[in-house]
């Protein structure tokens, strides 16, 4: 699956979860329209910050799987999106240091289910509950492009 910006999402799949705000679609259209800024800009310093990754690394993520197409069952995404914000909240701090700069690479594991990793630019999470495996991934720069 893949999503450009956090927009790509079901709407009523955003509905069902208990996790998601109120203002959602607001919320993911202004990370997706910061994003295009820093990189129009060339400037990932906005894009860098705890608050900005707290909501924007689950926004890209649910554009992913809060599909159609990506056929999970309710209890899966309920896990997973679970997992995501808790993931997201525990380590905005290492992963926007990782962003400035400050480290090469930042890697953590949430329970059983989900590996974290993020390098300049991007963070991945790989999911494994049972028999459902997901590769997420959120891109937000190119490092060799940022200043």
């Amino acid at each position: 699956m893949f999503s450009v910006g956090a927009t790509g999402y079901n709407f009523p799949a955003v509905s069902n979860l208990k996790t998601i705000p109120s203002n959602y679609r607001y919320l993911a259209f202004q990370v997706t329209i910061l994003k295009l800024q820093a990189v129009l800009d060339h400037n990932v310093k906005i894009i860098s910050t705890e608050n900005y990754l707290r909501d924007a690394i689950p926004a890209y993520m649910r554009a992913s799987y809060l599909r159609d197409d990506a056929q999970l069952n309710v209890d899966t995404v309920e896990r997973l999106d679970t997992l995501v914000v808790q993931a997201t909240n525990q380590y905005a701090e290492q992963i926007a240091h990782v962003f400035q700069g400050q480290s090469d690479r930042f890697d953590a594991t949430i329970g059983d289910s989900l590996l974290v990793h993020a390098v300049p630019g991007a963070v991945t999470m790989d999911y494994r509950d049972n028999l459902v495996q997901l590769h997420l991934v959120a891109s937000f720069f190119n490092p060799s492009e940022a200043k």
